[in-house]
């Protein structure tokens, strides 16, 4: 039986209407598997808020997008029931409602190509992507047949398209991040059947209520459906508005007794990716960090000072155990270098220590990725702040149109927030200085760690620390950046002159603005008058390259550019600044601490007290640098872990694929010229001194010893 023919204004309208209705669905559903759903299970430390602004924007982009989407499609219905004989007897009310929600589908499955094949390579989507293809074909069966579209209603509607969609990739990437893969699979399996078989109790219902209406059931769009969506968009946009992260608090007491003794408060302060190369303290041409270097003369200044990984988790693990990344294990598996290793429970840290002895341990960190409550950070601490900050374009899961929408938004409109990643120093002073107000005047002493991020990539110092120093070139963004380095990486070619002058103008700026409120901290402590008994450490966890040996950023290598790092320590009520030119290592941090204390050095701590000169000068200094699974990826250069020992001035690197180097640091810091030959004296005494540290380090550095067969079957290739 042919329909009536509809007018074209009654079929763009309504197909508009329509195509709104859809869009309204996915903006709902987008927003309570990415925003509420996660606040509702996650603990609110491990939550990542999204900005409540760009989600308003959002519900005012999608129903417009339907809008403009859902008028076409009336538009070529309306044609095409004019022009081709199998449309005619086509009913609108089939058609339209099933091509609006079809139009939502083929917008996630764009995205799916576009953003996680293209732009991000975000693997293992395959499945999302299968689903939606399925739920295309019963979307256009469904538009063509009366019968099929009551069938496959409740697979086809909105609602159902976008909750299985959106939920699926949702519970493996973001719910169940943690999980193994058989409780992803069991979940997600179980998700996919409660989802189609609540949908078709909800369209028997519907059915019953409609008994008699012979035309389509559950329509897509009338007065009162539009009333329920509006309400609950506006009970969605408010309930996020309302949601946050907050800091990881255990057992916190500002107000606990004293402890027995004088004890010292405690400052560590760690500025994530910092050469000492490119500080005045240690000979840069640009005075980069004046209030370092005023705080370095009532302090003690380190000249050699060495990391011992050039990795955010495994450096800072390290600085917090005074152990070797081979002994505390927090580092890139050999058996699964995808995987960062968390640190062990089983490990004892500084914080831990402290919080034993009456400390009120604290910390504000930037780093959210590394720093954080999954990889055991917060061990010890009882007030741990790793909160991101507010972005009006953070990024999302890429599995969700919004995320497409702000990347393209962010490079119409050229706005930092799109690269920027990180809490900024003056976001973390602000959070530090409350925490300083409510322990001034209490008892107990404090621990205190802050770290900065400023320095590390993205690299954009705020005005007017990004054109401080000449070179700063609008031709290089973090996109450009992103693909340069892999190509530079892989030798495909050379950093340019003016890419390397951005990344350093950039790089040397963001140290300076960290500088700045670094000396903010100061003279808040000296007007709080916590700055004369504290102890007041600065370091960094490890270096960054710009191109220098087809190297970029850091955990590439043991070269110098990774792992020199500054070191500046004010001890407690000492005013007479000294400079050290013994070899120290970042392990020597956690002892020395404690030693200032007075407190037990745990008997596994690797590293020495700095107040024992005796002991620094006799024993071997360690640098290790595990691949992670993208370097492993890039190049074969990098199917090898790397490791450093020093004697100074001599500097010995050895790989397990069987590369070795010695260099002179006093007439050679910058590595250019490599010494080693078979046999010789120095190069001899320490290969064997590596090889011995290697065989008497804990059980764990033994399986590790042995990481070459793993890598031999992972790569197919022999490693010494």
């Amino acid at each position: 039986m042919k329909t009536a023919l509809p007018n074209i204004r009654d079929s763009v309208y309504s197909s508009a209407l329509y195509g709104v209705a859809a869009w309204m669905v996915y903006a709902i559903v987008e927003c309570w598997f990415a925003i509420i759903i996660p606040w509702i299970i996650k603990p609110g430390y491990e939550y990542t808020p999204l900005h409540w602004g760009y989600t308003l924007l959002l519900f005012f982009i999608y129903p417009v997008l339907g809008l403009l989407l859902g008028g076409f499609v009336g538009l070529c219905f309306r044609v095409a029931k004019v022009k081709m004989r199998f449309m005619k007897n086509v009913q609108p009310e089939v058609f339209l409602p099933s091509f609006a929600t079809c139009m939502v589908v083929l917008a996630l499955c764009a995205n799916y190509v576009i953003i996680c094949y293209v732009v991000y390579p975000f693997k293992n989507i395959a499945d999302s992507f299968i689903i939606s293809l399925l739920i295309i074909g019963a979307l256009v069966v469904s538009s063509f047949s009366t019968s099929w579209f009551k069938k496959l209603r409740p697979l086809t509607n909105p609602w159902t398209a976008c909750i299985l969609l959106l939920g699926f990739p949702s519970i493996r990437k973001v719910l169940l991040i943690k999980g193994s893969a058989i409780h992803k699979v069991t979940t997600s399996v179980l998700f996919l059947a409660m989802t189609i078989f609540v949908a078709f109790v909800i369209q028997k219902i519907f059915d019953r209520r409609q008994l008699g209406n012979s035309g389509p059931s559950m329509p897509a769009f009338s007065r009162n459906y539009a009333v329920f969506i509006v309400s609950l968009s506006v009970i969605t946009l408010s309930t996020s508005f309302f949601l946050g992260q907050s800091p990881y608090i255990n057992n916190l007491k500002f107000g606990a007794s004293p402890i027995t003794g004088n004890h010292p408060d405690i400052i560590l302060i760690m500025i994530d990716d910092l050469r000492a190369d490119h500080t005045t303290l240690y000979g840069y041409k640009r005075d980069t960090t004046p209030n370092i270097g005023r705080l370095a003369k009532e302090a003690t200044l380190y000249n050699h000072s060495v990391s011992s990984e050039a990795t955010d988790l495994s450096a800072t693990a390290s600085i917090f155990t005074g152990m070797y990344a081979s002994s505390h294990g927090a580092h890139f598996s050999e058996s699964a270098p995808h995987l960062m290793k968390p640190l062990s429970n089983k490990r004892t840290t500084l914080a831990e220590v402290l919080s034993e002895k009456g400390y009120i341990t604290m910390a504000s960190v930037s780093n959210f990725v590394y720093l954080s409550h999954y990889f055991h950070m917060d061990q010890g601490f009882q007030y741990f702040d790793n909160r991101l900050p507010s972005l009006f374009f953070r990024k999302s899961q890429p599995f969700y149109l919004r995320d497409l929408i702000r990347h393209y938004m962010a490079r119409i409109f050229l706005t930092h927030d799109y690269h920027h990643v990180y809490r900024r120093a003056e976001e973390i002073n602000s959070a530090v200085f409350q925490l300083l107000d409510r322990v001034k005047g209490v008892t107990s002493p404090f621990f205190l760690f802050i770290n900065y991020m400023d320095a590390h990539r993205p690299l954009i110092p705020p005005a007017p620390f990004d054109t401080m120093y000449p070179g700063k070139s609008k031709a290089v963004d973090t996109i450009q950046y992103n693909s340069a380095s892999r190509e530079i990486m892989n030798f495909r070619r050379d950093i340019t002159p003016e890419e390397r002058n951005h990344l350093i103008s950039q790089y040397d700026g963001g140290i300076n603005y960290i500088d700045f409120h670094i000396g903010k901290l100061i003279s808040r402590l000296k007007e709080l008058g916590l700055y004369d008994n504290t102890l007041i450490i600065i370091t960094s966890d490890h270096g960054e390259a710009f191109g220098e040996r087809n190297l970029m950023e850091h955990g590439v290598s043991v070269y110098q550019d990774q792992i020199y790092v500054p070191l500046i320590i004010k001890y407690p009520n000492h005013t007479d600044g000294s400079v050290i030119n013994d070899l120290v290592s970042s392990i020597d941090i956690m002892p020395t601490i404690l030693d200032v204390t007075g407190y037990e050095i745990p008997d596994d701590v690797q590293g020495v007290s700095l107040l024992k000169v005796e002991s620094v000068r006799t024993r071997n200094i360690i640098s290790e640098s595990f691949p992670d699974r993208d370097l492993l990826n890039l190049d074969p250069r990098f199917h090898r872990i790397e490791r450093a020992i020093f004697s100074w001035p001599y500097k010995f690197i050895s790989s397990t694929a069987g590369e070795k180097e010695l260099y002179d640091l006093s007439k050679d810091p910058s590595e250019k010229e490599n010494l080693y030959q078979h046999g010789e004296r120095i190069s001899a005494e320490l290969e064997l001194r590596l090889s011995r540290w290697l065989k008497s380090i804990s059980s764990a550095s033994t399986s590790l010893a042995k990481s070459g067969q793993v890598f031999r079957v992972e790569f197919g290739r022999s490693i010494k």
